[in-house]
This record gives C-alpha cells, sequence and structure tokens, in this order.
C-alpha cells in the first residue's frame, strides 16, 4: 500500500518535510500493533510517499458503528452485545497500547 502526503501540504516544503519524519519515525517502531513501513520514496513531481504493508479489514469507527447499529436494529441478545463490545474494548485497547508505544 502507498501513502501520499495529501496535496495540500506535498506542495509545501514543511509539509513535505513533515511527511517524512513521520515515516522514518514510524517505520523505525517495531510493534505489533504498528504497521511496517518497507521504503520511502519520491514522485517524479518530488511528492513523498511510503509503502506500507496491507492491511485488510475494518477501521476502529467502522466497527464502532457497527456495533451501535446492531443496537438500533434490536437484534442481539444481551450476551452477543456483551461479547461484541468486550471484543470492541480489545481493539481500543489494542490501539490504545500501540500509541502509548510510540
Amino acid at each position: 500500500m502507498l501513502s501520499t502526503a495529501r496535496d495540500r501540504h506535498a506542495d509545501r516544503f514543511e509539509g513535505r518535510s513533515r511527511f517524512l519524519r513521520e515515516a522514518q519515525f514510524t517505520g523505525s517502531l517495531e510493534h505489533p500493533g504498528i504497521i511496517p513501513i518497507y521504503g520511502l520514496g519520491n514522485y517524479p513531481d518530488g511528492r513523498p510517499y511510503y509503502a506500507m504493508r496491507f492491511v485488510d479489514g475494518s477501521t476502529l469507527k467502522e466497527s464502532i458503528a457497527a456495533y451501535h447499529l446492531a443496537d438500533d436494529a434490536e437484534q442481539s441478545d444481551p450476551e452477543s452485545r456483551s461479547i461484541g463490545f468486550r471484543k470492541l474494548l480489545r481493539h481500543f485497547l489494542g490501539v490504545c497500547d500501540a500509541i502509548a508505544f510510540a
């Protein structure tokens, strides 16, 4: 997966520099909750990019929305809701752990 500096920042030196600093910092972290960065580069127009492993799945925001959507549909029994909530909480704690590590 490639990530590119956003257009509004890519044309400014400070935006490009920040993008590269963040990619280099993230690439130096080794943690199961942080996606590794495989390489940095620049497009011919000078915009920086980095390559990282693709992770398939839903975002935390999407998982939270799905949990609450099931609430609205009232299709889950209390035991399923409890299991779903614990699963969502484990994902959230994983994100917190990765942020704390960084």
